[in-house]
């Protein structure tokens, strides 16, 4: 199902599948990507609770071995419409015999669309039914249309100061490699850096500005509480779109199957609930 949400400025298209934004038009001007069957078809994909993939697409917890999809499954699955009005929406998606089979906790999980005065506010709430300690990891993956060619663009971390990239495979697994970042805040676009995997950084300081040449800002997003961001595209592609990524938690290690809770999760005790948000719009603020 396809739910529309607007005000005086801004429109937004969210399907129920997967909770994921199909659209943003701010002030006339679409700024997602609008897919592409053969370069990426996704616009904003919603991660829990596991981010990028495992070893062998696999995990141990307790001694059983599960298997577990690139992203984890929320983008997967129909969510049910718990709240609907002209400027927002509200989204739940609770454990199933599916999720159950892969990951082994009872939870509610639910993501909120509000729009007002051209500004996008996207919130993520986990709350932990099971009677165990639950590990968990989220982000999201808008990707964001761009006019002209990558090169035209750049991503501007104004808070940033000392920063680490994550080294990753191409199958978005962790090495036990990470460098320092010798750019100063502002992060130039380009198709060499997304030949061979996705760019994940450490200490960006959660907010993240699209810029043109000229220096307009197309997107201006925050996030705070989420310590890592990572910018993608399609490897080699140079598409016309980017992907700027909050991120809790991390991938597997491209060598080791590994133990869930020993493995940078989130950790959520019984009934305790975890809120994250995240703010979108088109201008310098």
């Amino acid at each position: 199902m396809q739910i529309i949400i607007s005000d005086e400025r801004t429109r937004a298209e969210i399907s129920t599948f997967g909770a994921e934004l199909q659209s943003l038009i701010v002030e006339g001007r679409e700024l997602l990507w609008q897919g592409d069957p053969t370069i990426w078809d996704g616009r904003a994909t919603v991660l829990f609770p596991f981010i990028g993939r495992c070893c062998c697409d696999s995990y141990l917890y307790q001694g059983k071995r599960y298997n577990m999809g690139l992203h984890g499954f929320a983008w997967k699955q129909e969510f049910q419409l718990v709240e609907k009005r002209k400027c927002s929406c509200l989204l739940e998606l609770t454990n199933n015999y599916e999720t159950m089979e892969k990951y082994p906790f009872s939870f509610v999980f639910r993501v909120g669309f509000k729009l007002h005065k051209g500004n996008l506010r996207v919130s993520f709430m986990v709350l932990n039914q099971s009677q165990e300690v639950m590990p968990f990891a989220l982000g999201w993956h808008p990707g964001f249309s761009l006019d002209t060619a990558l090169e035209d663009y750049c991503v501007h971390f104004p808070k940033s100061q000392t920063t680490e990239e994550i080294c990753i495979v191409t199958k978005c697994m962790i090495t036990e490699k990470v460098k320092m970042v010798a750019w100063s805040k502002k992060v130039p676009l380009s198709r060499k850096m997304f030949l061979n995997s996705a760019r994940v950084f450490r200490g960006v300081e959660n907010v993240a500005k699209l810029e043109d040449k000229q220096g307009r800002v197309l997107v201006h997003m925050e996030y705070p509480g989420f310590p890592v961001t990572t910018l993608w595209q399609t490897l080699g592609s140079n598409a016309r779109f980017v992907c700027i990524e909050p991120w809790i938690g991390r991938p597997g290690r491209y060598n080791t199957i590994e133990e869930l809770g020993k493995d940078g999760k989130i950790c959520l005790l019984p009934n305790e609930v975890f809120y994250r948000e995240i703010v979108i719009n088109s201008s310098d603020k």
